[in-house]
């Protein structure tokens, strides 16, 4: 049994093209789409899964933005980054660090270590599957 496929050029060519008009586009809402996904699971972590916030300033901090080609989700507030990856405080121009804690007692120390809390990585691990399907949808929309 043979298989034989012809393709016209003249029926091809508008669809590429269009294809070509509408991705720019489409990209861009998939990647918004994506993004969101990854913050609203983020924001989640913010809310107690992974640290236990004692104001809402990190959560409300949390923001998708498309630039180009890539999304970028993430935060402006200064003490983002170490809640993400850990790492050690220590004091810059004063001699020591103080806190007050819980019980309301005030302590002075040296440094700090923090632990990682991996509040925006594990969101982007959690919802790798959406954010798949998310752009499986977008380009299944431009096919059909």
């Amino acid at each position: 049994m043979n298989v034989d496929l012809t393709i016209v050029r003249d029926e091809v060519t508008p669809k590429l093209r269009l294809l070509a008009d509408r991705w720019p586009q489409e990209h861009r809402q998939a990647l918004y789409a994506a993004g969101s996904v990854v913050q609203r699971l983020a924001m989640g972590n913010l809310s107690g899964r992974r640290l236990r916030a004692r104001s809402n300033r990190l959560r409300s901090s949390v923001v998708t933005e498309v630039r180009g080609d890539e999304v970028a989700i993430g935060s402006n507030v200064v003490y983002a980054r170490i809640h993400e990856l850990g790492g050690e405080i220590v004091p810059r121009t004063a001699p020591a660090l103080v806190f007050r804690t819980e019980d309301g007692a005030f302590h002075r120390v040296q440094r700090v270590s923090m632990p990682a809390r991996h509040w925006l990585s594990a969101a982007l691990e959690e919802s790798w599957g959406k954010v798949r399907e998310v752009f499986e949808t977008a380009i299944a929309k431009l096919i059909d």
